[in-house]
């Protein structure tokens, strides 16, 4: 994604590198709140819940066909 004009997709140190991380890596795909209790000092946690729209055009609100409420916006 994007206009990169020197992208670095293809970085051999970048792949190896991740690649090392990555083996003692866990990751979890969770409701919030149910990932709360794996959650340590060394954690990074990484919360992307869809976005309110904002004007008429802008209209993604899920990630699947479930819907994305206010109610869970707000939590």
């Amino acid at each position: 994604m994007g206009k990169y004009k020197n992208p670095k997709i293809l970085d051999e140190k970048n792949i190896e590198n991740v690649s090392k991380a990555l083996k003692i890596t866990q990751i979890f795909n969770n409701d919030f709140q149910a990932s709360e209790k794996y959650i340590t000092e060394n954690s990074l946690v990484y919360l992307d819940p869809p976005y309110r729209p904002l004007n008429k055009t802008s209209n993604f609100t899920s990630y699947s066909q479930n819907e994305f409420t206010d109610i869970q916006q707000i939590d």
